[in-house]
């Protein structure tokens, strides 16, 4: 038999989670137990548990599970005398009832169970925990919006502070479990943004079979199989949320000064405890993904193989930092990454649920890779031609080392780009920075930035121009400037790169000195057109 829990802040999708595991074939699910919170003490008598159990919790969680017809098989199982005996009976009586409706695996969600992990993981090794993870303002939100609409399911969770004290409570909880390989963890809005790659992980994660073909059942089964009890009205409608991107109650339910209260209550208590597990879902996802990357390497001209290999092995650092700062700078809409070849990134934040196109000088080059994982690549030389777009289409617009390969005229690119940047929209640009620590040694040395030789050769070996020019920050705000943008932010970035032949400890010089570090990012935004009035 094998054993799941689902375990989190209540309101942070702990039951839009379990209709998705629960609509597998083999799995068995019911209704939330409330077992331990009503069996078990949770405060500073805990320990009495251990010991002794009351009559009267066992006969009041009875009452409720016949109350609202949980589960079949409690009156089989005598009143727990301590905690051991009542963990035991509960795996049991889960157990039973999967077995009962022929099932292999058991799926149980009681969001406060999370404070039980700890006494059942003494006498249960092998049960698997699903933590869910949600940004804290949409949390609070939620919860306070619930406990307006249902106070007497929800006494209290009107009020802000008690809202804020709950998440805090039980992110602290998970927290302790960040490292532990039975437990998984589970961002909410990349479940609802790419349910279908999340979906794959966990059932991984649980070793539960799957594939991609299911998940078309899985979500024509979504809704018709929602476990909550009649009392929880709240649950009603989670079936009709699968395809929508989940409404902001932040801005909508909050006055001004109650939504800067909690920005400043989140940023001190909570933001650094969601940071820490949202930072870690997120680098193992990622982390993942470029794994899977590197399977796929060898699917480029064959004379390119050994080339890509090398760029991505020099560059994957920098993509995890591009993938964040687009997660970052990110606010919705459509992505466009020009000069995207060979893919990489376009293939990461594809993966990562964005929805990404690229724009690539020769796509023949990599047909295979772009056809094998239904990328979205065409073809444009941006020194010549126009960008094959409308005016205004796109939202974010990544132009990541690619500024310094132009050999024409960057004007002519970057008005392209700002034209079918919508007004407002963000573009990110990275490029080397040619004030660098090491490109300064050169110079000292009597060197230029590259071997002009090689730089033209790959024009002929790989299909586009190697570094023809480099740029100090002064200069890349000189051209941004004067095209149409406003450059919003500047960071200066080091990756960990033998092939950079860095000299030994810059890391020192970086930190005191970090306009030295060999790259620049820039943060930009499309200036809205000034309307000319003539009053």
């Amino acid at each position: 038999m094998k054993r799941i829990m689902i375990v989190g802040c209540p309101r942070s999708g702990t039951t839009f989670l379990q209709q998705l595991i629960g609509t597998h074939s083999e799995v068995y699910t019911t209704k939330e137990t409330h077992y331990f919170d009503n069996m078990l003490l949770n405060n500073t008598l805990s320990f009495l548990d251990f010991f002794y159990i009351p009559k009267n919790r066992f006969f009041k969680w009875k009452s409720y599970v016949e109350t609202f017809k949980i589960l079949k098989s409690s009156e089989m199982f005598p009143m727990p005398r301590d905690r051991e005996e009542a963990i035991f009976y509960f795996i049991r009586i889960l157990d039973y009832n999967a077995s009962f409706e022929n099932k292999k695996i058991w799926l149980e969600k009681t969001p406060v169970h999370l404070f039980a992990i700890k006494h059942i993981q003494k006498s249960f090794s092998d049960v698997k925990y699903i933590h869910i993870i949600r940004e804290p303002l949409d949390l609070v939100a939620s919860l306070v919006d619930v406990g307006k609409k249902y106070p007497k399911q929800w006494p209290g969770f009107f009020s802000i502070d008690k809202s804020l004290r709950v998440i805090n409570k039980y992110l602290k909880e998970s927290l302790k479990y960040l490292k532990n390989e039975n437990h998984y963890f589970v961002d909410y809005s990349s479940l609802i943004l790419n349910p279908s790659e999340e979906i794959e992980k966990i059932f991984n994660f649980l070793e539960i079979e799957y594939d991609r073909s299911m998940l078309q059942d899985i979500i024509k089964k979504f809704g018709d199989t929602i476990v909550y009890r009649n009392d929880e009205g709240w649950k009603k409608d989670y079936g009709k949320q699968i395809h929508k991107n989940i409404k902001n109650k932040f801005n909508k339910i909050f006055t001004t000064s109650q939504r800067r209260y909690i920005r400043n209550k989140v940023k001190i208590k909570i933001k650094p405890l969601h940071t820490l597990i949202s930072e870690r879902i997120f680098h193992e996802r990622l982390n993942k993904i470029l794994n899977s990357l590197k399977m796929d390497l060898h699917m480029i001209e064959p004379k390119l193989i050994g080339w890509n290999t090398n760029y991505y092995e020099c560059h994957k650092e920098r993509y995890k930092s591009d993938v964040k700062i687009v997660k970052e700078v990110y606010m919705g809409g459509s992505i466009l990454e020009i000069g995207s070849f060979p893919y990489h990134l376009t293939y990461c934040l594809q993966k990562m649920g964005y929805p990404i196109m690229g724009l690539d000088i020769n796509p023949s080059r990599g047909k295979e890779f772009i056809k094998k994982n239904n990328i979205l690549i065409n073809g444009c030389d941006i020194e010549k031609e126009k960008i094959p777009f409308r005016d205004n289409t796109f939202d974010l617009i990544i132009f990541n080392e690619i500024f310094e390969h132009l050999r024409i005229n960057p004007i002519f690119t970057l008005m392209e780009i700002n034209r079918v940047l919508r007004e407002g929209g963000i573009m990110i640009l990275t490029t080397p920075n040619l004030y660098s620590l090491r490109r300064i040694f050169h110079f000292l040395n009597g060197e230029g930035f590259n071997n002009p030789y090689e730089e033209f050769f790959k024009l002929q070996m790989i299909g586009h121009m190697g570094h023809i020019r480099e740029y100090s920050t002064v200069e890349i705000k000189q051209f941004l400037e004067n095209t149409g943008f406003r450059v919003i932010n500047v960071y200066y970035k080091s990756y960990s790169c033998k092939s950079l032949g860095l000299f030994i400890f810059p890391q020192v010089i970086y930190k005191f000195f970090p306009k030295f570090k060999p790259y620049q990012v820039v943060i930009c935004k499309k200036q809205e057109k000034k309307s000319n009035n003539f009053n």
